[in-house]
């Protein structure tokens, strides 16, 4: 603390800011609950700066909890009728009736970690113990902004995450993903934009539920062929890479929608034929969108764009960049202003 209060008044640095979003939910049984909580929702805000005492940080998390606590409890009732056999004993009451209740808790849903000043990172292990108090099996949601990328992975053990389905580290500053990605299996959306990543895990393709990823903006060089694992991917963003021979195998990734290519130095195109989903389209400097009956397309080329396709300029292109097959896939045919050709 002595440290940053010298950085702060002789030197003049602004001292990092930072705050823990929490979005809390009170149901019967979290575990069975799907999609979003539409009610019985609080939100709470725990701040802190580099002249906090961890203490005093922990503290106010302690007490912010409580009261979130507080205002969500609910009492679950339970109603059994039991109806008597026919042929039975008839002394009693025809039908019996049991009442109970008991308390449903409110569980962690939303988790976002942000940086409101300055441009330094957090402490990992005031992170840690902020996480610590946490209980993380149910949290749907996990975003960690500025700064948090580097400590996320070292501050909590990726297993606690038990119902995770959206993570997003876009712009955290994570430099590498290790296996514990590979924990994640809820996973349904995973968002790494705009990191300093040179290599995606094996263990990605650890993740059955993936839905969606994006991880544009980084120095891949490689996919790992892991990922196509994921066999219900619908989006795939590697937009602004280093990749080169992009290995993946479109039978196995049959349900992706959305493939966005934009912005690496190419020198290989996998086979899109067999990809009948495909809907939409980004690579060099070329974008392609469809609407889901192949009637409509939108076409990009650089800054310029034609709504109905085609064009001897884009058939050379294509020529170029696709096998002769990739090119009868609908959404490239219609581009080149041949919409009645089928996917094969």
């Amino acid at each position: 603390m002595a440290s940053s209060l010298f950085a702060r008044h002789i030197l003049g640095v602004t001292p990092g800011a930072f705050e823990l979003r929490l979005e809390l939910a009170s149901l019967p049984d979290p575990s069975l609950f799907v999609g979003s909580p539409r009610g019985f929702r609080t939100a709470s805000v725990i701040e802190w700066t580099d002249d906090d005492l961890d203490a005093d940080v922990l503290a106010r998390a302690r007490a912010a909890m409580e009261a979130c606590h507080g205002g969500l409890l609910l009492e679950r009732c339970e109603l059994a009728l039991t109806f008597k056999d026919e042929g039975g004993d008839e002394s009693g009451p025809p039908v019996r009736v049991d009442l109970s209740v008991a308390q449903a808790f409110p569980f962690v849903y939303s988790i976002e970690l942000a940086r409101t000043n300055g441009s330094g990172a957090p402490k990992g292990q005031l992170v840690a113990d902020l996480l610590g108090l946490l209980d993380l099996r149910h949290a749907r949601r996990l975003k960690a902004g500025a700064g948090f990328g580097p400590t996320i992975w070292t501050s909590t053990n990726m297993a606690r995450w038990e119902a995770l389905t959206h993570l997003s580290l876009s712009s955290s500053g994570v430099g590498a993903l290790d296996d514990a990605l590979g924990a994640l299996t809820t996973l349904q959306q995973l968002r790494l934009s705009n990191n300093k990543l040179a290599a995606l895990p094996r263990e990605v393709g650890n993740l059955k539920d993936l839905r969606v990823l994006v991880a544009d903006h980084n120095q891949l060089s490689y996919i790992p062929v892991d990922l196509c694992n994921c066999s219900e991917l619908r989006e795939l963003n590697l937009e602004h890479n280093r990749l080169t021979t992009p290995l993946l195998d479109m039978k196995r990734l049959s349900k992706l929608q959305s493939l966005h290519l934009y912005g690496n130095p190419l020198e290989y195109f996998p086979e899109l034929s067999v990809c009948t989903t495909l809907r939409a389209l980004s690579l060099a400097n070329l974008h392609v969108v469809s609407d889901a009956g192949f009637t409509r397309f939108e076409v990009q080329v650089g800054g310029s764009s034609n709504l109905s396709g085609g064009g001897q300029k884009l058939t050379q292109f294509f020529a170029i960049i696709f096998r002769r097959s990739s090119c009868q896939h609908a959404l490239l045919a219609g581009a080149l202003g041949r919409p009645n050709c089928r996917v094969s």
